[in-house]
Order: C-alpha cells, then sequence, then structure tokens
C-alpha cells in the first residue's frame, strides 16, 4: 500500500475531499490525483506538508502502514523540510525573515496555523457576539426596571412630601383654632 492510498484512508476518515485537503495542505490543484496514478506517490515534502497540518497522522502508520492511523496530535510539527520544530511564541513573530529552508518552513508552517487559529477565533468571536448581544438585552430590562422604580419612588415621595404639608397646614389650622379658643 502506497502513501498515497493511506492517505485516502485517512481522509474517508475524516470526511476531507481532495479539495479540501488541497486548500489545507496548499498543494497545487490536481497533486493528490496525479499522485494516485499508477507508479506515483505523495513526495516526500508532501507527506511531510500532510504531517505538519494533519497532526493526528501517526507517522509510522503514514509512512509503512504500521500500527494506528490516528495518534495524539503533536505538540511538534514536522515541517516541509523534514525537520521537528516545536511551536514557540518565537516563532509566532519573526523579528526578521530570512531566505534559509528553516525559516521558510517555519512562516509556511505558521501560515496554516494561523489560518486554523482565525477560524476558531471566528468561531469564538461569534459566540463573543452573542454572549455580549445577551447581556445587552438583560441591561436594557434592567435599565427599563430600574426607570420603573424610579418613578415609583418620585411618586411615593411626592405623595409623603404633600401629606407633609398637609399636616403642617393642619397644624397650623389647629394652633390657630386653640389660640382662637383661648383667646375667648
Amino acid at each position: 500500500m502506497r502513501v498515497i492510498d493511506r492517505f485516502d484512508e485517512y481522509m474517508t476518515f475524516k470526511h476531507l475531499n481532495d479539495n479540501r485537503a488541497t486548500k489545507d495542505l496548499g498543494f497545487s490543484i490536481g497533486m493528490i490525483g496525479k499522485s494516485r496514478s499508477e507508479g506515483r506517490d505523495l513526495s516526500k515534502k508532501a507527506v511531510q506538508r500532510i504531517l505538519a497540518i494533519y497532526n493526528d497522522i501517526d507517522e509510522t502508520w503514514f509512512k509503512t502502514g504500521e500500527g494506528e492511523m490516528i495518534c495524539e496530535p503533536r505538540n511538534t510539527r514536522q515541517g516541509l523540510f523534514g525537520k521537528e520544530s516545536a511551536q514557540t511564541e518565537e516563532e509566532d513573530a519573526p523579528s526578521a525573515f530570512s531566505a534559509s529552508p528553516s525559516s521558510l518552513d517555519k512562516l509556511i508552517d505558521q501560515m496554516f496555523t494561523n489560518g486554523k487559529t482565525m477560524a476558531e477565533l471566528a468561531k469564538q468571536i461569534g459566540f463573543a457576539h452573542q454572549l455580549i448581544a445577551n447581556e445587552q438585552q438583560h441591561l436594557s430590562n434592567a435599565q427599563q426596571h430600574l426607570s420603573k422604580a424610579q418613578e415609583e419612588t418620585d411618586r411615593i415621595l411626592s405623595l409623603l412630601e404633600l401629606e407633609k404639608g398637609s399636616k403642617n397646614e393642619l397644624e397650623k389650622a389647629l394652633r390657630k383654632h386653640l389660640d382662637d379658643l383661648t383667646s375667648k
């Protein structure tokens, strides 16, 4: 069994088609199909690219057919030039670009990783927007309730002031009446 046959098996397992894999991997159109031709297979560079992007493929299985197809996703990635590299924060923002294969490899790996990361971030941003919209609705409802409570408080205070004013008027009237009674 060739490597392309094992990749086809992986693609079937992951519900990938040639178009999706070609986009994910940055392959030229038709490369995967051409690799299926009699006497052809995936190049070493293509194998490294596949292992870098689909990092849950067991490398031994992929190259030899031995073992299990799926493994725990690797923290390190196989680059285009076959060198294993751990991703670090320094790689996320290279300070200068040089044309060496390792720098080019890191840059290409970052492009593909960032593409997947951006899709995940877009989902999280959508979820955050929904949470914000929900919180804004709750805040709007709370403001309406607060406004109604303030109106009710103002009404009660007005009634109390009227009652207090009425008491003062009544008290004045009673004193006047008492004064009138005592002066007679």
